[in-house]
């Protein structure tokens, strides 16, 4: 017998009410010694194969990039790097009814017209899987098997059984087990014993593989941190607002900066090609701005909010909602130092429309603006900015500007304001003191 922390996968003998390794409380399970059998034994005996061998780099044979295998969800395939990559293993996780198993659904769907796609469940009959998929007004194809199957021993063997196969999906692997060891399903042991089994068998017969993962209250991913570790790419389905947002955590096939936008409706998740992030009528009140953000290799707009408003307490509020804290409080105390303003006395909120997370540093020049917008009782109209600021109080320029104000330019704003910069489209402003400046002398509401 020995006890495990689930969350770290620390062993030790006895019981602890805290994790001596990650600190976690109440997370040792008690599990059983794992099993050797002969089984196992002669599975790592006969693993040597050709591609086992040591040879020379310049010998190994590349994958051209056309062979991923498209999903025919460009929003997937973008944050995957382009496509689904032969012999990978892929884990999507998100909370519970976030659309993981949905969306899961659709992508087995749209493959199976290519190839023969598995979707064995551990949580749901055959029946309630073709029921959601008839509720997806997805089209029952024959290439695409389902069944219900919580040993991952015989799962791998029915998707040998059916020879060439395209695609195999698990879900969700918290709900697998494996003979070869005694523990429960969950635990830290069976996941990191049936994701290594993945990895293998998708290596072995060069098949992707994606298996479906819980989280925690937390919002990471249920088991051990080595999950992580084994699996090629790390999804997350996240909501945001009306949105349901894929990243990738960790994508060894492309960049990790990459997201997608879905929005569920009652045929699934639609992808959403150009999200409208904005509400052009808004800007006529003092407090919201337009800026421009890349994330991955995606360009979109987005409409930032700030209210500025007189506190009754003695320590004024400072929320942000999709925009980092820290560097909200930075350019406050920015704003104070260089710009005049006097903000300690008043609650500053900050909200990028929409429910969207940006990680952009060229925001920061719509918040200020937004803040002294809102100050001022000023409405800042069809203007755009971009630009981080530094806590010198310097406006610094923007990467990809010139593609920012290529995408910008086809709203037909009326301005657009950065940092230092190349392009004669745009108003340059070197130092927020001047920036501000120029905001207050535009035109109150009457």
């Amino acid at each position: 017998m020995r006890y495990v922390c689930q969350i770290c996968g620390f062993v030790s003998p006895r019981w602890f009410g805290k994790c001596p390794n990650c600190g976690s409380w109440n997370t040792f399970v008690e599990e059983i010694e794992e099993r050797r059998t002969t089984k196992k034994q002669k599975s790592s005996k006969s693993s040597t194969t050709q591609e086992n061998k040591i040879i020379p780099a310049d010998k190994v044979t590349l994958l051209p990039e056309e062979f991923r295998l498209k999903s025919g969800i460009s929003e997937f395939d973008r944050v995957l790097g382009g496509g689904i990559v032969q012999s990978s293993v892929i884990l999507i996780s998100g909370e519970p009814g976030v659309g993981k198993s949905t969306l899961l659904l659709q992508v087995a769907s749209k493959i199976s017209d290519k190839g023969k796609v598995i979707y064995a469940s551990s949580e749901e009959s055959p029946v309630q899987i073709v029921s959601r998929l008839r509720r997806l007004k997805e089209k029952l194809n024959s290439n695409l098997y389902v069944c219900f199957e919580n040993n991952a021993e015989r799962a791998f063997d029915q998707v040998s059984s059916l020879g060439d196969v395209s695609f195999v999906i698990l879900d969700s692997i918290q709900s697998f087990y494996s003979d070869e060891l005694e523990s429960a399903p969950g635990t830290v042991s069976q996941v990191r014993h049936i994701a290594i089994m993945c990895q293998e068998f998708a290596r072995s017969k060069k098949i992707p593989i994606v298996i479906v993962g819980h989280v925690t209250k937390e919002g990471v991913v249920a088991g051990p941190k080595t999950l992580e570790h084994i699996v090629d790419v790390v999804l997350y389905i996240e909501p945001e607002g009306m949105w349901r947002v894929l990243r990738a955590t960790k994508n060894r096939f492309g960049s990790t900066g990459e997201i997608g936008f879905f929005v569920m409706s009652e045929s699934g998740l639609q992808e959403v090609q150009n999200p409208n992030l904005f509400d052009l009528d808004i800007l006529s009140i003092p407090g919201a701005s337009l800026s421009c953000v890349m994330e991955g290799s995606r360009l979109y707009v987005v409409e930032v909010q700030a209210l500025v408003s007189k506190t009754h307490f003695p320590v004024p509020r400072r929320s942000a909602q999709g925009y980092d804290i820290l560097r909200l409080n930075n350019i406050i105390t920015v704003l104070e130092k260089f710009v005049g303003l006097t903000l300690y006395d008043k609650d500053v909120l900050v909200n990028i429309a929409g429910g969207i997370r940006v990680s952009d540093v060229s925001v920061d020049l719509a918040v200020v603006s937004s803040i002294v917008s809102s100050y001022y009782g000023i409405p800042l109209g069809r203007r755009v900015f971009f630009g981080e600021v530094g806590l010198l109080g310097e406006i610094r320029s923007s990467e990809f500007a010139d593609q920012k104000v290529s995408e910008v330019a086809k709203l037909k704003p009326t301005e657009i304001i950065t940092g230092k910069t190349n392009s004669k489209l745009v108003k340059v402003f070197y130092n927020l003191k001047d920036f501000c400046a120029y905001i207050s002398k535009l035109p109150k509401i009457s």
